[in-house]
């Protein structure tokens, strides 16, 4: 819908092409009168359906569904069951990520793995990690978590944007839990945590284990026993 809506506005060509056509003698001038009034109307709708574009499609995502597929992305079909709770959602699933999903699932925690990457997928699925297809970058990505359940949201994606739209859509989604993010540089740790994180993790200063004691201590207040 979005990308419809950068399009759905008459362009200026198409006021040249009747233009021609009208010099030709294919077209009246009735008929240019009124694709110029189409195309004023169109081009100045559509600056204000851009700009709310969010706001219009809360309105119409309930009737837009029908067009929708049942399973959107193939990678879905792969995921494995979600868990009934689930106390830690990490995103990202690389090397860095990949051992700390591996480190709270051995303390007994219940982990759900998200990543747009398929083969990062399939090496989770094969440990027997229940996984989830999404793109941290899509601005609906947050509420397509199961976070009425989980105590604490993990982004291994050391980017300062990135970390900053994930907090938005989990205070968006009214998260309750604490949100650990990811950074390279010391200088974002502050602005991080001004935005929302309770915790930031440095990959190239911290050991993935020195992390998963970090997150599983946010879980339980021992860390290393798991909550019933």
């Amino acid at each position: 819908m979005f990308a419809g809506l950068t399009v759905a506005q008459i362009s200026e060509f198409s006021l040249i092409l009747a233009a021609m056509g009208v010099a030709l003698g294919h077209l009246g001038t009735d008929v240019l009168s009124l694709i110029t009034m189409v195309g004023i109307m169109t081009i100045s709708i559509s600056v204000y359906m851009i700009l709310g574009a969010d706001r219009l499609y809360d309105y119409v995502q309930r009737p837009l569904k029908i067009f929708e597929r049942p399973v959107p992305f193939r990678e879905i079909e792969d995921s494995l069951a979600e868990p009934a709770r689930v106390d830690v959602i990490v995103l990202g699933l690389g090397r860095y990520g990949g051992t700390i999903v591996d480190g709270l699932k051995a303390k007994g925690l219940t982990v759900l793995g998200v990543d747009f990457d398929p083969q990062a997928l399939r090496g989770a699925k094969a440990r027997g990690i229940p996984i989830q297809y999404g793109d941290a970058e899509d601005p609906e990505f947050t509420g397509s978590l199961p976070l009425s359940s989980a105590d604490v949201v993990v982004s291994t994606v050391p980017s300062l944007d990135i970390n900053k739209a994930i907090v938005h859509g989990l205070q968006a989604a009214r998260f309750k839990g604490r949100f650990v993010a990811t950074a390279h540089d010391e200088s974002e740790i502050e602005l991080l945590k001004a935005a929302g994180a309770y915790h930031v993790l440095m990959p190239f200063m911290d050991a993935a284990e020195q992390a998963v004691e970090t997150v599983a201590s946010d879980v339980c207040p021992e860390v290393g026993v798991a909550r019933a």
